[in-house]
């Protein structure tokens, strides 16, 4: 599932600011990394998630909602680079590769390692996915007992 998701900032709902979201979810990924079955689908269960002005190669971007030009420049960027983002992550080869390269990814937070973990082994390369998971429980902490949890049933599929 491809998400695409505008965001409105605070304190002001409706008036702005906004951003756009665009993510992809995938439901067997998801179950890997969590175990659960049916979870709803959001930004915080996308395998992956990038916010517009980082795709159009800039910082993070927010519209003003009470401006005249925003509703156009929001669509235009929708349709110019959010779009076209997601339509080259339709295989998990694709999507494992965005997440890969993805600005977060070297950073200490793990949970984009243990998700291409699971891509990884949902492509076929166990051995890699392995690999990532002996990655995040090498660093310890609360995250390693995750990473048992996610390898069981990777051995398990």
């Amino acid at each position: 599932c491809r998400l695409l998701r505008g965001r409105e900032g605070r304190p002001q709902p409706r008036k702005g600011p906004l951003t756009l979201n665009v993510g992809v979810y995938d439901r067997e990924c998801d179950w890997l990394c969590w175990g659960v079955q049916e979870r709803p689908i959001s930004e915080a269960n996308c395998v992956f998630v990038e916010r517009i002005g980082f795709i159009l190669g800039g910082n993070d971007l927010w519209w003003k909602l009470d401006e005249e030009p925003t509703p156009h420049q929001v669509a235009q960027s929708a349709e110019r680079h959010a779009l076209p983002l997601l339509e080259r992550l339709k295989t998990r080869e694709a999507i494992a590769d965005a997440v890969e390269t993805h600005r977060s990814f070297g950073w200490s937070y793990p949970l984009p390692k243990i998700r291409l973990a699971a891509l990884r082994a949902l492509i076929g390369e166990r051995a890699e996915a392995l690999r990532l998971l002996n990655e995040v429980q090498a660093g310890g902490g609360d995250w390693a007992q995750r990473t048992l949890e996610v390898e069981r049933r990777i051995s398990a599929a």
